[in-house]
């Protein structure tokens, strides 16, 4: 009938109505969801470009949804890391001009020196001479320290991994400094087991470790004070002990002191021909041992420290 068929014209007038309402707010809802969606990835776009300028300083917003926000928090994790590494590599870069910056200035002025021939004098000449052979030899074991440090921080450090006796290496390194001992009048003692400690390392980098120690207790002990090195078995474990008289390592300075360059008093470090890399690659040869080593202050003095693994002498590996 006739009121049927209008009914039926206005139900499908009012239907195609409601498609293209619904077709509208679909697509603005698309919209909507993709500018909400790319945006962030918008945002991580001009700031991986902004890093790949060189600008490390960003920090890349987290939004809300899952997908997105787990991608942000990596990059901000990563760019942080980053500005870490950066501010690691121009401080690392800051320290060894300064570090440089004196010995080349003298070698340039001492040998200007010689050249305008205002050494006329052979004892003159000669005192020139010893001053730019001295500084030549402090860059070059700060160079070779740093070698020696960027190996072991490298991701497959080559240790020789032996058994050997402790207490021998100990003997060895006070011989080798016994010229520091007569320099500082200080007394020396090993305090150790008479049958040895066996230890499981690399003995070489483990004599690089006592003979940092050692000279360094050397040149810190007080005059006619003592210097003790101590071989402690624990166990399964030796920790190893030196120990010299003397003015005490501020507190603040403890914590930092296996840093690199880091010097409690620089004028008495350049002194003795400290760089500050000793200590530094100490830490990193343990590390590399996964071994702890430290340092305290004793009532009467300083007192470093490391442990090594024990190992048994019927291992057949006895160190030659």
């Amino acid at each position: 009938t006739e009121p049927q068929r209008s009914e039926l014209q206005s139900a499908k007038e009012t239907l195609r109505i409601f498609m293209v309402v619904v077709a509208v707010l679909l697509a603005l809802l698309s919209v909507l969801l993709t500018s909400m969606i790319m945006r962030p990835f918008a945002e991580l776009r001009t700031a991986l470009r902004k890093v790949s300028a060189g600008d490390l300083n960003q920090t890349v917003e987290q939004h809300s949804y899952l997908v997105t926000s787990q991608i942000s928090e990596d990059v901000n994790t990563t760019l942080r890391k980053l500005r870490t590494l950066n501010e690691s590599r121009e401080e690392f870069v800051s320290n060894v001009s300064h570090e440089l910056k004196t010995p080349i200035a003298l070698i340039q002025g001492y040998a200007e020196g010689l050249e305008d021939g205002l050494c006329e004098e052979k004892e003159m000449r000669e005192q020139y001479l010893g001053v730019i052979l001295d500084e030549a030899g402090r860059m070059n074991k700060l160079v070779r320290q740093l070698l020696t440090l960027s190996q072991l921080e490298s991701d497959k450090p080559d240790l020789n991994m032996e058994v050997f006796d402790l207490r021998e290496s100990a003997e060895s390194v006070l011989r080798k400094t016994k010229v520091l001992a007569e320099e500082s009048g200080a007394k020396v003692s090993l305090e150790a087991p008479d049958t040895g400690i066996s230890v499981r390392a690399d003995a070489f980098r483990i004599d690089e470790v006592l003979m940092n120690y050692v000279s360094n207790a050397f040149h810190h002990v007080e005059e006619g004070g003592e210097v003790i090195v101590r071989l402690l078995p624990q166990g399964e474990r030796v920790r190893c002990e030196v120990y010299n008289s003397g003015k005490r390592i501020p507190e603040e300075d403890l914590g930092r002191l296996f840093e690199k360059f880091y010097k409690v008093d620089k004028a008495h470090t350049r002194k003795y021909g400290g760089s500050g890399i000793g200590l530094s690659i100490v830490r990193a040869i343990m590390t590399q041992h996964n071994m702890p080593c430290g340092v305290e202050n004793c009532p009467s003095g300083v007192l470093f420290w490391f442990e090594l693994p024990r190992a048994a002498q019927t291992d057949g590996e006895e160190h030659k």
